[in-house]
């Protein structure tokens, strides 16, 4: 079968076709818009799901397709690119659906299926054989997530074709997390619901691509305001579980960024990333709960690929997720025991003649009563990125609570107790690159956007006291005790954080 035939579909046309059709001269794809999230706060149950225990065993997750092998000159990455990137587990998509090869070079990892189980689309529900290889039952403990086909358009036979293969990929792989991807709008609440029921599934996931050369693929002041409502939209989704009542959540994720985009976010074309572009959609689901993240996807021989050049050779790229991912590691031990609470979004400005506050989104605004709990009661930036006029940047503050009934082993040494508060601030701007169709520009680093935004905190609402917080930098691993500057209920503390990241906090 040619590559182009295996890729998967989006409105009539492949998502893989449609990379290498811009290659081609054939254009590019339009995207589905934007499914506005309901606004609710979350739900809890009283003990963790399937997933949150496969996390809690396996750590975070941020994978990446890979191809099945090298065979015709496609390009799989070597151990030593692949660990210089992070990724924690190669997703295989084609006909076969693993690489032997590949997982030998790795070693002892974790690994995922995409389209499975045949490497395409749905088109029965299963017969009398087997849904895996003998190659994949061989390996089988490793294996962490079976998507089964891709952007399957909503239909009661879809529905019911994905409930009888996912009953087969439990029973022969009954740790793995099962679950389907949609593009971004492909189907609504309602069918999700309806899915979540029929299957059962263990997680959801979506993908989109939130920039391009025109068109809403540039976003005032960086305020991404798409990935925001996609996110909070899949996150309530999870929370409220297999009943929508919250008893049994699911977890979540997307798609993050593997190629150059063009006029619309769907296709290839020359818009390169910055920095703060590509690891913003991974914190924003993290701090949102989510857990899953997989890269579409590794490739060579074009320019519009990210990790490699159309010589082969590795880029800053690779560097780049292999940052994104270490602060992933050092963040996993604490993101795998928390559950979702809540979420607010502190809007920025941007300069529209005069300063205009950023899109509304479907994330709520912060207020001090997002997560009373917390003791967080303000949250504003004093020092702005130099990028934006002098006007501040969005802050997306996102609140946990660990997930409940976890024995103290397996809180460990990173909750303090069973009703310890967590949040996290992540400086929420997405800043282009100066020439944004220069893989040698520069302007929106990380670093080079850094805000300093100050907490207004209340110790006391959160049971601790002021020299009770903790904070977690995940681009060094540190863990310090802010010091906070005030009295009574309210007290202060100012942390710079690099744009497109953030710092998880907590009380002792």
């Amino acid at each position: 079968m040619s590559q182009n035939a295996q890729h998967r579909k989006r409105s009539g046309v492949t998502r893989r076709s449609a990379l290498a059709g811009v290659a081609a001269g054939l254009g590019t794809l339009g995207l589905a818009g934007t499914v506005a999230a309901p606004s609710r706060a979350a739900v809890s149950s009283t003990a963790a799901s399937k997933a949150e225990l496969a996390f809690l065993d396996r750590g975070l997750q941020h994978g990446a397709w890979a191809a099945q092998s090298s065979a015709g000159g496609r390009y799989v990455p070597p151990a030593s690119a692949w660990n210089r990137t992070g990724f924690t587990m190669p997703t295989f998509y084609e006909p076969g659906q693993y690489n032997a090869s590949l997982i030998a070079e790795l070693g002892d990892t974790l690994w995922a299926t995409a389209e499975a189980p045949t490497g395409g689309h749905m088109t029965s529900g299963p017969g009398s054989g087997p849904f895996l290889t003998a190659e994949q039952r061989a390996n089988v403990g490793n294996l962490f997530s079976i998507c089964l086909g891709d952007e399957e358009p909503y239909s009661s036979q879809i529905q019911t074709w994905t409930a009888q293969w996912a009953a087969k990929a439990r029973a022969e792989a009954p740790n793995a997390l099962i679950h389907t991807n949609q593009y971004s709008g492909q189907w609504s609440d309602a069918q999700l619901r309806s899915y979540i029921a029929a299957v059962q599934p263990d997680l959801l996931t979506w993908d989109d691509y939130y920039y391009s050369t025109s068109g809403n693929g540039r976003f005032n002041a960086g305020s991404v305001t798409p990935l925001y409502n996609d996110t909070w939209r899949y996150r309530n989704l999870a929370l409220g579980g297999l009943d929508g009542n919250g008893t049994s959540p699911l977890n979540f994720g997307q798609y993050t960024l593997g190629y150059c985009q063009g006029s619309s976010q769907a296709g290839t074309g020359p818009r390169v990333p910055s920095q703060s572009e590509l690891w913003l959609p991974s914190y924003v689901t993290w701090t949102l709960g989510g857990k899953w993240l997989n890269l579409f996807r590794w490739e060579s021989g074009a320019d519009y690929w990210l990790l490699n050049d159309s010589t082969g050779a590795l880029t800053y790229f690779v560097d780049w997720y292999g940052e994104l991912n270490a602060a992933m590691r050092r963040l996993s031990p604490y993101l795998v025991r928390l559950r979702s609470v809540n979420a607010g979004l502190v809007h920025g400005q941007y300069n529209n003649g005069v300063p205009v506050s950023t899109p509304e989104s479907s994330i709520p605004a912060f207020s001090a009563t997002t997560d009373a709990g917390t003791g967080v009661t303000g949250v504003r930036v004093s020092t702005v990125s130099p990028r934006n006029g002098g006007l501040p940047g969005d802050v997306l503050v996102g609140t946990f609570r660990p997930i409940p009934g976890l024995s103290t082993a397996q809180l460990g040494s990173y909750i303090p107790k069973p009703t310890t508060p967590f949040f996290m601030v992540v400086n929420a701007m997405g800043v282009a690159n100066d020439d944004i169709y220069s893989r040698s520009s520069t302007g929106g680093e990380s670093a080079a956007n850094a805000q300093g935004i100050t907490l207004t905190l209340n110790p006391s609402a959160a049971g601790s006291t002021p020299t009770g917080l903790r904070m977690l930098d995940p681009t060094t691993g540190a863990v310090s005790s802010p010091a906070l500057s005030g009295s009574g209920s309210s007290y202060t503390t100012t942390v710079s954080i690099g744009a497109a990241a953030g710092c998880l906090f907590w009380w002792v």
